[in-house]
């Protein structure tokens, strides 16, 4: 028999990009979010986009 653990996920960390696609194909997912500013120092850092998932995720722990 195989076992699969799991992790909840209430919370994901998003790309500008990725946040914005999200929010066209799927708002309702959204419960809230907030933007984590770049890095400074770190010429490809653009900042996160964290998001509060109206339903929660389950990933896969490998």
């Amino acid at each position: 028999m195989l076992t699969v653990e799991t992790v909840r996920k209430d919370t994901i960390d998003l790309t500008p990009a990725d946040f914005f696609e999200m929010m066209k194909e799927n708002p309702s997912e959204i419960a809230s979010f907030h933007v984590i500013p770049p890095t400074l120092g770190k010429s490809h850092d653009f900042g996160k986009v964290r998001v509060k998932l109206s339903t929660p995720r389950y990933e896969v722990e490998l």
